[in-house]
């Protein structure tokens, strides 16, 4: 998977042909602890870099989470 993100702040998440079949087959993303701590990681430090891109209105645009956890 790669994250192009655009100097105007915009992105395309691009799969290879691999993942694209796995995604198929599994419909989910599944990770271990330790493997969804270092996507994490890696995530954050994506976020960060995009929001330096993000124009002032953007960056200021509420968000409302609506992820779903188990209980």
């Amino acid at each position: 998977m790669e994250i192009r993100q655009k100097n105007d702040g915009s992105a395309q998440i691009v799969f290879t042909d691999e993942e694209i079949k796995i995604i198929n087959e599994k419909k989910c993303f599944e990770f271990t602890d330790i493997a969804l701590r270092h996507f994490g990681n890696h995530l954050m430090n994506m976020v960060v870099n995009w929001n330096r891109r993000f124009k002032p209105s953007v960056r200021g645009e509420p968000t409302i989470p609506k992820a779903k956890t188990e209980k």
